[in-house]
């Protein structure tokens, strides 16, 4: 058992802690994904080669290898990649999609990441939803609406540029969020 002192807030930082101090898992999915921005969850979640459960954190069994965690203040965390590999295959697939958005729009993943994580995830269950939300993130939608308008429009035929910027002779505009 992690304990907690009562005038502690319970944030990001102390569930990876609890996660870390449980067998010393790698810090993975939702968790990580607390550390990396990318979702806003109170589950526990750890990444181990053992079959050890425990009644708190949510245990996946897998083997990572070195390159696919960091070390972040004393602690295994998945890396940003691994961890959207493994967000794509395991949340519902609005949540994946919403997740996506979000970090397109905060800047904190490219299109072309959400292609390496649907890539680093083949052979994984979920890696079909994880080529799918890669594939239809990459015009950028900022939100789970912007990303079903992309969809609906994209149906219509090519020469749509989405969140991009306008120019006039004297400079930029600003952003629209879908040009044709």
């Amino acid at each position: 058992h992690v304990l907690r002192h009562r005038e502690v807030v319970v944030g990001p930082w102390q569930r990876a802690r609890a996660v870390w101090l449980t067998g010393g898992m790698v810090v993975s999915h939702d968790t990580a994904g607390q550390l990396w921005g990318l979702v806003a969850s109170d589950g526990l979640h750890g990444t181990s080669v053992s079959s050890r459960r425990t009644t708190a954190v949510i245990t996946h069994r897998a083997d990572l290898p070195c390159a696919d965690s960091v070390d972040v203040d004393g602690m295994r965390v998945t890396t940003p990649l691994r961890t959207v590999a493994d967000l794509l295959c395991t949340l519902e697939p609005l949540a994946s999609v919403a997740m996506a958005c979000d970090a397109l729009r905060q800047g904190i993943l490219t299109t072309a990441d959400y292609r390496r994580a649907a890539d680093a995830a083949t052979g994984r269950h979920g890696a079909a939803q994880a080529r799918f939300v890669a594939r239809t993130c990459a015009g950028r939608p900022y939100s789970v609406l912007e990303w079903h308008f992309h969809r609906r429009v994209g149906a219509l035929g090519p020469g749509w540029r989405f969140n991009t910027a306008v120019h006039d002779p004297e400079g930029k505009v600003g952003d629209v969020d879908a040009l044709h």
